[in-house]
């Protein structure tokens, strides 16, 4: 959870960001792992009165949207963002239909390694912005 709130005005572009570092040691001499892998943030409104657009930080391109998990029962957030070898910043613009107290979502996953999945319960992890809109 992020300590500070922001504060923004109706409609008005937000960035924001999250920094990611995927902790993981896997053996290098295993040819899946030769190199570190890419991790993914998914963004999402968790909790608001109105609707939360998420759009491309010019900094941070966003990737397809795909499901995970058995049989790709596990959906994932439209805007999507790849952060090359697990490591940096995930950045996204957001903005905000109506006036009130937002909470939005960041979530980091690792879920193209061959030794993870989103039924596991090890592979991803959740960071929390609140947002007050102003009118």
């Amino acid at each position: 959870m992020a300590a500070e709130t922001i504060t923004v005005a109706v409609g008005a572009p937000l960035a924001v960001e999250v920094w990611t570092e995927d902790p993981s040691l896997r053996d290098t001499s295993d040819p899946r792992f030769t190199k570190p892998l890419d991790t993914v943030v998914s963004w999402y409104m968790h909790q608001g009165p109105g609707e939360v657009t998420f759009t491309e930080h010019p900094s941070t391109p966003l990737t397809e949207a795909q499901s995970f998990g058995v049989f790709g029962l596990i959906p994932v957030a439209d805007t999507r963002v790849a952060v090359p070898e697990g490591a940096g910043p995930a950045r996204v613009i957001a903005s905000f239909s109506a006036p009130g107290e937002y909470m939005i979502r960041a979530r980091l996953d690792n879920w193209n390694a061959s030794d993870s999945d989103g039924l596991d319960q090890c592979c991803w992890t959740n960071a929390y912005q609140r947002v007050r809109v102003t009118p």
